[in-house]
């Protein structure tokens, strides 16, 4: 009988401690900032911040905790996943958990998970998370700023299959030996930076260090509707490419837009005009914005947007000076390749060196003026440009952009005057669509052509730069519209009352927070309505790309890029990585959902038909 009962209790035991296996012991959601301070891979750059927010399941095991891990934002908007949205993992031991559950001091916890995605990568990763205070001499100004862990990973990629691509990662090959959590694991306690890890063992890995700093957190109740990770999951969505299945060019957003009565311009991809050789030479920067536009753009680099401009008056403490800043433990980065930056001056001074990526025709981009009561519609050419290596001919940099926008009618015309004017320039811009269409020879110099007549003698409007050259996104504006002698002057960023100052970035958000506390009624519901817009409820939350909701004249250049861009950048030249993508650029969805805004915003114009051009277009008047 004892013998009996003895055999009936260890089966009990059993089957109690295998329902209990795996089963939730508590739910959280965390807001972090992150700052990067190492990093040896293109798809996370040593200097960049960016906000994670993360759903974190704690789960039972029999012989350590697991957990469930699911991202709905790591910060880079909708760039390709800098690693997988659901991992699957375990922690190292309960001593170490529980240990850690007693203070947030002895936050000293070592986890390891793996994801499968669709095309047939594995991702096997080590990542282990520190107490700020467990590195007394480092962090002092971050541990002061109230950052308080250390998060070190170690992410080693694998292909299932022969020819499968990870998105911007390197992967090895199935039949490699090697085991990358026991090789790693021997420097888990003594780990303080790269140089602790012997290189020809680093060099297996994407590996980083971030330092974190607690926004939010909540951890699930009764009374909280979340969805579980289970049943969020989907292998699909672990794709390591933001769309698992592709996308088109112009993302599909093509439902023709006939209200106005043009006859072929009527879709999104008609107002964006890849660079091609004539215009690349035709409106080179170094030309097109002149050389004293240039030199105020590299003083805005420099940390000088306006003489005697002093950098602790800027609010988010993100003043750009690449000249200081920039060292070759930041890199440049072109698809999978990094490149430690040994000479920024050089490489950016000579604009030269800057390639045309693409010109946007924007036929009603919302302007605001001193000279206007409210926001005006004002149609203009945007050209955009890329940083080129002047070392390895080809090779794109994905840390610099300068954006010029042109008027294509003065906008400083009486309103019915101006309203003539923006119906010719539709009629217009409508030939050259035809013409494009039809194909042909001369397009391209007909294109060329109508861009130089519709910009006429009018100098650039507005300047805008976006760099990352520091590891973080920082953007800077240039324009005559704010002044009334219509000179080009740097900008100071002010969106629903919030002054961010000259440099905009993701230090942003946090002043809108601030903002936020300090404030009440209307004015609180305000600026939490723009925190909220900010806040995906997936990776791929079509929020991203709502042109409604993301206005620049609620958000600034940062919030939107980092919500929509493609890693700060809405347009850039293919980096190749992805085959699927053929086109000589890449452009986000949010860019093309915005040209369909302004084309559906068209109003009816009049019924006169252009004059009938064939290879070329000019003006009637």
């Amino acid at each position: 009988m004892k013998k009996f009962l003895g055999v009936l209790f260890v089966c009990l035991a059993g089957i109690v401690f295998t329902l209990a296996d795996g089963a939730p012991l508590s739910i959280v959601r965390h807001r972090w900032q992150e700052i990067i301070t190492e990093s040896n891979h293109a798809a996370l750059r040593p200097g960049s911040v960016y906000d994670i927010l993360t759903h974190f399941e704690q789960d039972f095991g029999f012989s350590r905790p697991k957990f469930k891990y699911l991202f709905f934002d790591t910060g880079l908007g909708a760039a390709d996943p800098i690693y997988p949205v659901f991992q699957l993992g375990y922690q190292q031991s309960w001593p170490q958990l529980v240990k850690a559950g007693f203070s947030e001091l002895n936050r000293h916890i070592d986890h390891f998970s793996t994801g499968d995605t669709p095309e047939g990568c594995r991702i096997q990763s080590v990542y282990w998370v520190r107490h700020i205070d467990e590195f007394p001499d480092m962090y002092g100004e971050l541990r002061a700023a109230g950052y308080s862990l250390i998060d070190i990973s170690f992410d080693y990629y694998v292909k299932l299959r022969p020819g499968a691509q990870c998105g911007k990662h390197h992967a090895h090959e199935l039949s490699e030996l090697f085991d990358p959590v026991k090789s790693i694991y021997g420097y888990a306690q003594s780990f303080r930076t790269f140089a602790d890890i012997p290189p020809e063992l680093l060099a297996h890995y994407e590996a980083k260090v971030g330092v974190l700093k607690l926004i939010s957190e909540k951890f699930k109740t009764s009374q909280d509707q979340w969805a579980s990770y289970d049943d969020s999951y989907s292998l699909r969505h672990n794709s390591m490419w933001f769309y698992p299945d592709g996308f088109a060019p112009d993302h599909g957003i093509d439902t023709p837009r006939t209200q106005s009565g043009l006859r072929f311009l009527t879709q999104p991809k008609h107002l964006f005009f890849a660079a091609e050789p004539v215009l690349e030479q035709r409106f080179a920067l170094g030309a097109t914005l002149g050389k004293d536009g240039f030199a105020q753009v590299l003083k805005f680099l420099n940390g000088q947007p306006v003489a005697g401009f002093d950098p602790a008056t800027e609010p988010g403490g993100d003043t750009l000076n690449i000249a200081t800043q920039v060292s070759p433990k930041n890199f440049y980065t072109s698809g999978t390749t990094i490149e430690p930056i040994r000479d920024v001056t050089a490489d950016v001074s000579d604009p030269g060196h800057f390639k045309l990526v693409s010109v946007i025709l924007r036929p009603g981009e919302p302007e605001t003026d001193v000279h206007f009561a409210a926001p005006q519609e004002i149609p203009q050419l945007r050209m955009v440009y890329q940083l080129m290596s002047p070392r390895f001919p080809g090779r794109a940099y994905e840390q610099l952009f300068i954006h010029l926008d042109f008027d294509a009618v003065d906008r400083l015309l009486p309103a019915p005057v101006r309203r003539v004017a923006i119906a010719e320039f539709l009629h217009w811009a409508d030939a050259l669509t035809g013409v494009r269409a039809a194909g042909g020879s001369g397009t391209d110099t007909a294109t060329a052509d109508f861009i130089r007549d519709s910009i006429g003698p009018r100098p650039v409007q507005t300047v805008a730069w976006s760099s990352s050259l520091t590891g973080l996104w920082v953007f800077g504006t240039l324009s005559r519209s704010y002044n009334l002698d219509r000179v080009l002057e740097a900008v100071a960023v002010v969106r629903e009352g919030v002054n961010v100052g000259f440099y905009s970035s993701a230090f942003d958000t946090p002043l809108f927070r601030l903002a936020a506390d300090k404030s009440v009624g209307s004015r609180k519901a305000e600026l939490q309505s723009v925190l909220d817009d900010l806040m995906p409820t997936t990776y791929r939350d079509p929020r991203r790309h709502d042109p409604e909701a993301l206005t620049f004249n609620r958000m600034t250049c940062a919030q939107c890029h980092q919500m929509a861009g493609r890693d700060g950048v809405h347009v850039l030249l293919n980096d190749g990585l992805d085959r699927r993508i053929s086109t000589p650029y890449k452009a986000t969805e949010y860019v093309f959902r915005e040209l369909d805004r302004q084309l559906r915003r068209i109003p009816r114009l009049d019924e006169s038909e252009p004059t009938a051009i064939s290879g070329s277009v000019g003006r009637t008047r």
